[in-house]
């Protein structure tokens, strides 16, 4: 790189809007208690969520394979799905038939916000209704140029769990966020070139999960000082 160039050259990370991302008052906690009474089914009680786009570097079959070991050990937890669930986009997998596979349930184990439609969209405001909601946020991505909704649901007040892979790895601390581990056999992901990534280890970070659902003490612990570490951003 020139090295005038270099000196002229301003890095611009990404950041959150934090009049619309932040910690519920108290007013909006009632709402939230009435929002997770109607989202989770019959004896769900914990409440893990995934927000993004249904492409291969999301990996989104890794996190519900995850998720099939997680729900063995905690029957309670359930996941919600913010994106398109099947290939109505460029490299859009079909999930209804992953989910099938894994013998999760449709709309009890896993339940994708908008019902039946593939895509609905939600506005900011909704967003942070359901971070605010989540126990954890989830993402399983095998790369990412930043990842906004974890630095939006730790704005919120909501832990998350991100895999220790390219971006992520660099920009959350472990001791905030739960750092799924990486599997050491890389695979093949073709998005315009073909680069070789690292998905999340199943089993590790399964059990990762369940430590992070059923230690309710460091999970909030962490989400209350996610908040203050997101304002780095």
């Amino acid at each position: 790189v020139d090295a005038d160039l270099a000196e002229r050259a301003f890095e611009i990370e990404h950041g959150v809007d934090r009049l619309v991302y932040r910690p519920p008052n108290e007013d909006e906690r009632s709402k939230i208690k009435r929002l997770r009474t109607n989202l989770l089914p019959k004896g769900k009680e914990l409440l893990l969520l995934y927000v993004g786009a249904n492409s291969p570097r999301k990996d989104i079959p890794s996190l519900l394979q995850c998720f099939s070991h997680v729900i063995k050990q905690v029957p309670e937890a359930c996941l919600f799905l913010k994106t398109n669930m099947d290939r109505s986009i460029q490299y859009g997998l079909n999930l209804y038939s992953i989910i099938d596979h894994l013998s999760l349930r449709r709309m009890h184990d896993v339940i994708w916000l908008g019902g039946v439609q593939t895509d609905a969209y939600l506005p900011e405001e909704s967003i942070v209704l359901f971070y605010w909601a989540s126990d954890l946020l989830v993402n399983a991505t095998l790369a990412e140029g930043w990842g906004l909704p974890a630095c939006e649901a730790m704005a919120c007040g909501t832990a998350v769990a991100v895999s220790n892979n390219t971006t992520p790895a660099k920009i959350h601390d472990p001791d905030v966020a739960y750092m799924l581990p990486v599997d050491s056999i890389g695979r093949i992901l073709f998005d315009q070139h073909e680069f070789i990534r690292y998905p999340i280890d199943i089993v590790k970070s399964s059990e990762m999960l369940v430590y992070a659902l059923t230690n309710y003490i460091d999970h909030k612990r962490r989400g209350k000082i996610g908040v203050e570490y997101s304002k780095r951003w």
